[in-house]
């Protein structure tokens, strides 16, 4: 009997050992934007810190494949407890433990350590590597983890990362806001691709009305690359819009405004962005929205979606932006994603072109939609329906 190889769809032989290249080139680019290669090298150090020796690799996969991050990232972060590293995390996290529960560091002299019965040395090791090595591994990941994004962040193709002048610009302006704002400000601009994205995408466009615009740090990247551009950033979060003041202060060409959007009169624009706010509203509102933002489009007019696929494993967006909502920081009627293939349907029939862009998003689970009016469809003014971001 002989065995005939593999087909592929072409009506070419496949080969029948694993496309080794394939597969390095998927496990080095997978979930690969800064802040998710952060992110995993932080996980990766954690794990590394703790004192589960033996089931580290386990631990560090398990979580990878949960919250959908760069493999080859955690096992860089893991190698914090590699052989030469090990000792010295073991012996910190120790000390640092004894200090955490007891107020006081382990003795240093050998001979006390062995007059302790073995049981109880292993309960008091187990359990000061575990305190210890939980703080440490904070310290050490968020660390790491900001280098390894910085890192990644210089390394993007320019289309994912703004450019040193525009970093200048918007990072003059951060002191204007208030410290919470200011934190979330700096890491939003130094990792989140969005902005830079969405800003190539608009190159050309002259008007852009941005819904749920939080803190205006895309209507300042928009002016920036084009100062004859008006940007009208709707926001009804107070907090935000004076914080969103504060920081697009000498800036005419942004009309900040505090408001619902669904009260907001709207003429015709040729751009208009819905980043991470369509999902605090039910689905049949999402829906209604889509439409009155399709029929406010220009003809050749662009609509921006950045949303959750509720059809992705991204527990991790899913989870923060669950948490903002609960905590206060996001303002919303609750988190309702949509299936990205729902959506991209939803778009079409409405007459729109739709583009995914991928990288994107900071996230996994985040997706980017670019969708075109055509040139020959009609634009109608109409009230829009408010989001946050």
């Amino acid at each position: 009997m002989k065995i005939r190889p593999a087909r592929s769809a072409g009506g070419r032989a496949r080969p029948w050992y694993p496309d080794f290249h394939a597969l390095w080139d998927r496990v080095l680019h997978e979930h690969a934007s800064p802040l998710r290669v952060g992110f995993a090298v932080g996980v990766g150090v954690l794990v590394g810190c703790s004192p589960f020796l033996g089931f580290q690799v386990a631990i560090a996969a398990l979580l990878a494949i949960a919250f959908q991050l760069n493999k080859l990232a955690v096992f860089l972060g893991l190698q914090i407890s590699a052989p030469p590293l090990l000792p010295l995390v073991l012996f910190v996290g120790a000390q640092l433990g004894e200090l955490v529960r007891h107020g006081h560091l382990l003795p240093m002299n050998l001979d006390a350590l062995r007059a302790m019965p073995t049981r109880e040395l292993v309960h008091l090791l187990f359990f000061d590597l575990l305190a210890g090595g939980t703080l440490l591994g904070l310290v050490l990941g968020t660390t790491l983890g900001t280098v390894a994004a910085r890192m990644a962040t210089r390394r993007a193709s320019p289309e994912f990362r703004l450019s040193r002048d525009e970093m200048v610009q918007l990072g003059a302006r951060l002191p204007a806001l208030p410290f919470q704002l200011r934190q979330y400000a700096r890491w939003k601009i130094l990792f989140d691709p969005v902005y830079p994205v969405v800003a190539s995408r608009l190159k050309g466009v002259r008007e852009t009305l941005d819904l749920g615009a939080g803190l205006g740090i895309m209507a300042a990247v928009l002016v920036h690359r084009d100062p004859e551009r008006r940007v009208v950033a709707v926001e009804w979060d107070e907090r935000k819009v004076a914080g969103a003041r504060q920081f697009l202060s000498g800036l005419p060409q942004i009309d900040v405004v505090c408001a619902d959007a669904r009260l907001f009169p709207v003429a015709p624009f040729e751009s208009i962005l819905l980043l991470d706010v369509l999902h605090y509203s039910e689905p049949f509102a999402q829906d209604a929205w889509l439409g009155r933002c399709a029929s406010a489009l220009r003809p050749g007019g662009l609509l921006i979606v950045r949303e959750h696929d509720a059809s992705s494993r991204g527990a991790l967006a899913e989870g923060f932006e669950r948490l903002a909502v609960k905590l206060g920081w996001n303002r919303g009627h609750g988190f309702h994603p949509l299936r990205t293939i729902d959506l991209v349907h939803r778009l079409e029939s409405l007459g729109l072109n739709v583009e995914t862009i991928n990288n994107g998003a900071a996230m996994a689970g985040l997706t980017l939609l670019v969708a075109r009016k055509s040139f020959a469809a009609g634009s109608l003014p109409c009230f829009l329906v408010q989001g946050d971001s």
